[in-house]
């Protein structure tokens, strides 16, 4: 009897124990506030879990919109010429303008060579021109009395051109044609004694003094004309794009170096030709209003205006990233490429694309395109 009563008092305690452990987690449970999980997904009624929460912005629209594209540029000359001079002599003279960095004008002279010699040859070639027209007349003069008479002795016969002295005649024609040959050969070396500046520009070196012997067809220096100075542009095809056609365009550009920050106007002459394999820019061709005001190989920043785009639409620049944006279309997640036209302080300028209406602020993470979503619309634009 008293061994039925020990087990008997061990059953209820086991169930005592049971008892106040299923209380116990019943209570804790029931205490327990609503779950929420990581990234924006929320469980509603009994558990269940919800659409993740997104929340989106409306794109503003721009009425109006007149794209500017900056870009980086080099000034250059696009050719150089060498200086050299055509006859060979002692250099008498030496412009002072004809030193590196020196200016000078079409027609200004740059330097001279020693004139006598040429003098000299110039006037024997005259002595010879005038020695040849003389036996050219006098042997003109012989044919004429050679066929006078020819027709006393022969009348009514023709006379052969041997009779008549042609052959004498033809021969000192000849003779003076390459003597008036050679006087105008003297004339040109003389003046090729006063080397000339073809052209406006300006002298990239000179290797000239008073006194030094040159010779003919040998450089002494080399100069640039401030026509072939251009302003070389990189920029992005999609830049490109914007300001197509780019050809004619009006610029401005500031010097971004030392010296003038002074703005110079332009035009772009010619566009993208090639784009670089690695960069994946292109090169434009910018010609200046005042390039003698420019030094090649100073840095520039150009601003070209391209066409004004009648609707557009504008953007935090926090909700967009590698030219995109995420948009909810039917309660879904999509990304949509943009067209980017420009920036204004924190804001995308863009072309109109669909889903404008709804776009996402901050996507949570692990979800992709197509990601059902519930939308939370922010009713302040700006997220800055």
């Amino acid at each position: 009897m008293q061994k039925k009563s020990k087990i008997y008092m061990g059953l209820l305690q086991f169930v005592v124990v049971v008892a106040v452990v299923i209380f116990t987690f019943i209570l804790s449970e029931s205490l327990k506030p609503e779950q929420k999980i990581k990234s924006g997904f929320a469980r509603g009624k009994g558990g269940q879990p919800m659409a993740p929460i997104v929340t989106t912005v409306k794109a503003e629209p721009v009425p109006s919109y007149k794209p500017q594209i900056t870009v980086n540029a080099v000034v250059a000359a696009t050719a150089d010429t060498d200086v050299v001079p055509q006859v060979t002599g002692r250099v008498i003279k030496v412009s002072p303008n004809f030193k590196s960095g020196g200016q000078f004008k079409k027609g200004d002279h740059l330097f001279e060579i020693e004139k006598l010699d040429y003098q000299l040859a110039l006037e024997q070639s005259r002595a010879e021109v005038a020695a040849a027209r003389s036996d050219y007349l006098f042997q003109k003069a012989k044919a004429e009395i050679a066929v006078q008479d020819w027709k006393k002795l022969f009348p009514g016969k023709a006379i052969t051109p041997l009779g008549a002295r042609q052959p004498q005649v033809d021969a000192a024609k000849a003779r003076l044609d390459r003597a008036v040959a050679l006087e105008k050969s003297a004339a040109l070396a003389l003046k090729r004694t006063v080397i000339t500046a073809p052209f406006d520009g300006r002298v990239i070196n000179s290797r000239l003094a008073v006194g030094q012997i040159v010779a003919a067809n040998q450089s002494v220096g080399k100069i640039y004309a401030f026509s072939n100075v251009e302003l070389m542009a990189s920029i992005s095809e999609r830049d490109h794009q914007i300001l197509s056609p780019v050809v004619g365009r009006s610029t401005k550009a500031i010097n971004v170096g030392e010296g003038d920050p002074s703005l110079t106007k332009g035009q772009v002459v010619r566009g993208i030709s090639v784009l670089d394999d690695q960069t994946r820019l292109g090169q434009i061709f910018i010609k200046p209003e005042k390039p003698a005001l420019l030094t090649p190989g100073s840095f520039m920043s150009v601003t070209i205006a391209a066409d004004p785009v009648v609707q557009a639409y504008q953007l935090p620049a926090a909700v967009v990233s590698m030219g995109q944006v995420w948009v909810v279309q039917n309660d879904r997640l999509e990304t949509k490429a943009l067209s980017i036209l420009g920036y204004q302080g924190d804001h995308v300028i863009v072309r109109p694309f669909d889903g404008a209406d709804q776009v996402v602020t901050a996507v949570p993470s692990g979800l992709m395109v197509g990601h059902a979503v519930t939308i939370k619309p922010l009713d302040v634009f700006d997220l800055n």
